[in-house]
């Protein structure tokens, strides 16, 4: 399955979505995707003064081949986390949730949680 990378800027900030397996083929793709989300993440928090509430669908994410997918990741939160409020996942498996917990550490954030469902996601992200 090929991967899957989108953006999407919403009223509350941002729906992500990130689905395949990736491999170290996908590593550019990956870095540009997550500059990418840099700035939309930075654009939101300058335009409405507002820390962005950032949404993650990982219902498709099957996993990565190459550790360095993790190290991407939490560059990105890390980079991001001044402009974020919070950050929730849904729908990713068990591997899925341990992987983002160790994004969570490497990051340094705890301000990002995973959930079952986009509706417990968008609930906690409402959550003041």
């Amino acid at each position: 399955m090929a991967i899957t990378l989108g953006i999407n800027e919403n009223a509350d900030g941002l729906l992500l979505t990130i689905g395949g397996m990736f491999t170290s083929a996908d590593l550019p793709a990956l870095y540009v995707w997550a500059s990418r989300v840099a700035r939309a993440i930075a654009k939101v928090h300058t335009e409405t003064n507002t820390k962005a509430k950032v949404l993650i669908d990982i219902q498709k994410l099957e996993g990565y081949k190459d550790p360095e997918v993790l190290t991407i990741l939490a560059m990105l939160m890390k980079t991001d986390n001044p402009h974020v409020y919070k950050t929730a996942s849904f729908g990713g498996s068990l591997g899925n949730e341990m992987a983002e917990e160790l994004i969570k550490m490497m990051a340094g954030r705890d301000n990002l949680k995973n959930f079952k469902t986009e509706v417990e996601a968008r609930a906690w992200l409402d959550v003041v």
